[in-house]
């Protein structure tokens, strides 16, 4: 009893798998990241980094990884603080 449920039970699950796997997969877009991060923020990151920044080497780091899980979570986010951070310097 319990072998011809469980070889049902395998073969569905098998007949599944195969047709899940025919299936087309599309490749996940992801949005590019901010420009500002790559050709300002990170940048700065790198020069703080080599300076040692008053041996504070890992709280950049930190921040640095803060940017890039904020711009990965929030695509395009780095543009518009940066964008922000200037508009108000600017008053």
């Amino acid at each position: 009893m319990f072998d011809t449920w469980f070889s049902l039970y395998y073969t569905k699950t098998l007949r599944i798998l195969v047709f899940l796997s025919l299936q087309p997969v599309e490749p996940i877009k992801r949005l590019p990241r901010s420009h500002c991060l790559s050709a300002l923020v990170a940048p700065v990151f790198q020069e703080l980094k080599e300076q040692r920044c008053a041996g504070a080497f890992g709280s950049v780091q930190e921040l640095e990884n803060a940017f890039s899980l904020a711009e990965e979570s929030s695509p395009g986010i780095t543009d518009q603080l940066i964008s922000h951070l200037v508009q108000r310097v600017q008053r």
